[in-house]
């Protein structure tokens, strides 16, 4: 299972880079639409450290499955700095691609950890979450949803 999500998190790294994403939008940033929550004192799901757009740690608090997706509450911590991040869901059955439908990217700072909660229009089955730069087009990491 693990070596298995693994060869997926490179498919979909080297796919990303080798296909790109979306060209950026030069006349600023999309405005969240659910607001950031206070840090939590300690991590309650499962976690991944990442390297790239602040060094950090990406956490998935909790999931949960409903007749129309998914929903899933993440955390991203950085080490330094603020930078801007995106997250996507791959089905991993289908390898298909799912973007949020409440927010596209969001922002978290040394001093203001990033938590809030994303909504994918998905089938139910095992996917993986992907966090990534704002446009996309580098993974950082990515953590496991069971279907």
């Amino acid at each position: 299972m693990v070596l298995g999500v693994v060869v997926l998190v490179g498919a979909l790294i080297i796919g990303m880079q080798v296909l790109g994403g979306p060209a950026s939008n030069p006349t600023g940033s999309v405005t969240p639409s659910v607001a950031p929550t206070s840090p939590s004192a300690s991590r309650s799901g499962q976690w991944i450290e990442f390297e790239g757009n602040g060094d950090g740690v990406f956490e998935l608090v909790k999931s949960q499955w409903a007749s129309d997706g998914l929903t899933a509450t993440i955390r991203v911590e950085v080490k330094r700095g603020q930078y801007d991040f995106s997250l996507v869901a791959f089905s991993n059955k289908s390898r298909k691609s799912y973007n949020p439908t409440n927010m596209t990217t969001f922002t978290a700072s040394v001093d203001a950890p990033f938590e809030g909660t994303f909504t994918f229009d998905m089938p139910r089955q095992d996917a993986t979450l992907v966090l990534s730069t704002p446009t996309g087009r580098v993974a950082l990491n990515a953590l496991p949803v069971k279907g």
